[in-house]
């Protein structure tokens, strides 16, 4: 690494990203990391972390059509973030994930939760 640090050092910094490209060598002294090549890594390219969606609503709120126009929702704003259900029960509220991702920066998908559980069960992170 001495060599591979010469050729990069100005990419490598305390708490700069960086992409490396390595191989890992085994021996009998254990394992090491010998890197080729070092290049900063373009935050632009790396696509934000999902956002998440929460509802907060009773369990009894499932009922009269209801789940079925949150499955709906889920179909209607496809999207790589979190929907999360936190149902309030007797003495404990359960947290379900939805398997499916919605578009959390859809305004419209926000206005037809609240619809559905009210302006206070909905809210995003």
């Amino acid at each position: 690494f001495p060599q591979t640090y010469e050729r990069h050092r100005d990419v490598v910094a305390v708490d700069a990203v960086v992409k490396v490209r390595a191989k890992v060598e085994h021996s009998d002294r254990g394992s090491k990391l010998i890197v080729d090549q070092v290049e900063p890594l373009d935050g632009a390219a790396t696509p934000a972390p999902p956002r998440k969606v929460v509802v907060t609503t009773e369990g009894c709120a499932f009922e009269n059509g209801r789940l079925e126009l949150l499955e709906r929702l889920i179909d209607a704003y496809p999207g790589r973030d979190l929907l999360l259900l936190e149902v309030i029960g007797e003495g404990s509220t359960r947290t379900f994930k939805i398997p499916k991702g919605v578009d959390a920066r859809s305004r419209d998908l926000h206005a037809e939760l609240r619809d559905i559980f009210g302006a206070e069960a909905v809210r995003a992170s």
